[in-house]
């Protein structure tokens, strides 16, 4: 997988005037206001307005035409946290369609054959990068089956989806349906 870096401002201007009120050297505000961010070299440079600030990597897990625009699912890392923005480009730009911090569904935003085919492209990944079929069903099961695990597993219906179409089986039990427009409920005890 390829990358390249790319400089981004990460301090805002409020932020940037006290540094200035305060006096630091410049050495120090240019080393606030520019952080390194690996981004896959596959995504295209049009998204770079629409792409997270505050990611240390930035990852194209998924993408999907649909009449004049084009939607990107991205995989982004900072630090311990993880997620999944959906990023639209059409002809007068891009537009961050959901941030990495939502957990709906991709369906609650797009349609739900294109989120089947997103979530069919991220699965497909998965699997190699988890050396195969195999290996991704008994690490995803292992998981799943955790005993006294305090943790629910939410699955979206177009992940759902993805895994039946790439033979995936997800353990019965261990898991609920994230249905567009809900909120999971971390707490409520499985079925």
């Amino acid at each position: 997988m390829q990358f390249r870096k790319t400089y981004t401002l990460a301090v805002s201007l409020a932020i940037a005037l006290i540094l200035i009120v305060n006096a630091p050297n410049p050495g120090r505000i240019a080393a606030w206001a520019q952080t390194s961010v690996e981004i896959e070299a596959s995504i295209p440079e049009s998204l770079t307005p629409c792409l997270p600030r505050n990611a240390e990597r930035i990852e194209l897990l998924g993408m999907i035409e649909q009449g004049q625009e084009t939607f990107y699912l991205l995989g982004v890392f900072s630090g311990s946290q993880y997620g999944e923005p959906l990023v639209m480009r059409d002809s007068s730009g891009c537009l961050l369609v959901r941030s990495q911090y939502n957990v709906e569904p991709l369906s609650a935003y797009i349609p739900l054959e294109a989120a089947q085919q997103l979530s069919f492209q991220v699965y497909q990944r998965r699997i190699q990068e988890a050396g195969g079929l195999q290996a991704f069903q008994q690490g995803l099961t292992e998981y799943l089956s955790q005993p006294n695990s305090t943790e629910i597993s939410y699955f979206s219906p177009e992940d759902l989806w993805a895994m039946e179409q790439l033979g995936v089986e997800l353990p019965d039990g261990t898991y609920r349906v994230l249905e567009p427009d809900t909120q999971p409920d971390l707490k409520a005890p499985l079925p």
